[in-house]
């Protein structure tokens, strides 16, 4: 567990929240496509060259979405953790096998220490 918080103690959940857990499921495409499908891709490269993730790093996937770089990351070897504000999007994580909580990065208390943090996309 990352937060010491339960789920039921974060607060209502915020206007993010509520529109990334409407799109969650078709967020994959969206991101993976056109005009945003071409930033994504120039955008990982940047972004895994500038983390640099070695085996047996601990990472930090803060807004983690749907999982697209702490499956990169883990991939690369590393530990991941993700966290994120939609329910939906942290079952979708979970789905690829990613370690993800729901979690308020405004309001976050880690129990964990983490070699990297990302925070992207």
């Amino acid at each position: 567990m990352v937060a010491s918080h339960s789920p039921s103690r974060l607060k209502p959940l915020s206007k993010v929240g509520v529109y990334f857990d409407e799109i969650a499921d078709k967020y994959p495409r969206m991101t993976s496509s056109g005009i945003l499908g071409l930033i994504k891709r120039r955008e990982k490269d940047s972004i895994l060259r500038m983390l640099s993730p070695a085996k047996n790093d601990s990472v930090l996937d803060a807004g983690c979405g749907s999982g697209f770089y702490s499956i990169l990351i883990k991939g690369l070897g590393a530990s991941v953790t993700g966290v994120d504000i939609s329910k939906r999007m942290v079952e979708i994580a979970r789905a690829k096998g990613i370690d993800a909580e729901i979690g308020d990065l405004e309001s976050l208390n880690l129990d964990n220490k983490f070699d990297k943090i990302l925070c992207a996309g």
